[in-house]
């Protein structure tokens, strides 16, 4: 009765230890910054040092985990994560899905009125890493070396897309389009390239402005630090300056900078880095 119970309830308690094994790898961020989750934080804790799934045995030791995968928040790395085939999805990247993309309607016009306007812009974040994975993805950030609420209104005008939504604390904006009729909706939003500095006891930035380059620097996690040129120059190139497509193919998320500066910066970085995590099948 108990081995057919066990074998019952194994997919919960692999799911429930992936989830605990990420938590419990960022105990120490987690106790410096939100002391408040520390009841949380330790329950998980006993569930990473406790339970162990023994996935060829269909049974559960409470035993050690695994030590492998090793935390891999810092630059430089030389640990050697699991491959694509012990992942816990199928996504595989392949930077062929580039090609083209820089010639949508809603890029080509962004990089016509880039030009015009005699700014440099991007698309960056979490497009571009879906693409690569070939992940569906409705979300299109683009970020310009400027004014990101003028460049939004002049390409949102290029490609009459109706209302620009703006919000002015933040420093960007947004519009829907749809490319061609029958395609699903799409959320543009865009950002003037920023750099953005935090004070100790706020989660509220002090933004100044900043390069592509900047903006990257303060992006969570390598993978969504990746960018695609939109300049008549280079369209279509991929900018990649952190390794964030060698972190897409090992499975590994890590920060562009420093984790304790990233994570001091935004500590609901760490919950980021769960939910990739889970989601993607990669390792922290």
């Amino acid at each position: 009765h108990l081995g057919k119970r066990c074998r019952q309830i194994i997919p919960q308690f692999q799911q429930l230890f992936i989830v605990a094994n990420a938590f419990g790898k960022l105990v120490p961020l987690f106790h410096r910054h939100l002391n408040g989750l520390q009841i949380a934080i330790s329950i998980v804790h006993i569930l990473q040092r406790d339970l162990h799934v023994a996935k060829d045995r269909n049974l559960l030791s409470p035993v050690a985990p695994p030590t492998e995968p090793s935390v891999l928040f810092s630059r430089p790395h030389s640990e050697n994560p699991a491959t694509v085939a012990e992942r816990t999805t199928a996504f595989t990247v392949d930077t062929t899905r580039l090609q083209g993309v820089a010639e949508q309607p809603l890029f080509l016009a962004a990089s016509q009125v880039a030009e015009r306007m005699g700014v440099r812009a991007f698309a960056i974040g979490g497009y571009v890493r879906d693409l690569l994975l070939g992940r569906p993805c409705k979300d299109i950030d683009i970020v310009c070396e400027g004014d990101g609420i003028a460049y939004a209104e002049a390409v949102a005008k290029e490609l009459n897309a109706g209302r620009v939504h703006v919000f002015k604390n933040f420093g960007t904006a947004m519009f829907t389009l749809r490319q061609a009729q029958g395609s699903d909706e799409l959320q543009v939003e865009f950002v003037g390239a920023r750099k953005e500095s935090y004070q100790r006891n706020s989660r509220k930035p002090e933004v100044a402005p900043g390069t592509l380059r900047d903006d990257q620097e303060r992006r969570d996690f390598t993978i969504n630090a990746l960018a695609i040129s939109l300049n008549a120059e280079d369209r279509g190139q991929l900018i990649d300056p952190f390794n964030g497509v060698q972190d897409l193919e090992r499975g590994i998320i890590r920060t562009p900078l420093d984790a304790d500066i990233t994570f001091s910066d935004d500590p609901l970085r760490m919950m980021r880095a769960i939910r990739f995590a889970t989601q993607l099948g990669y390792f922290i």
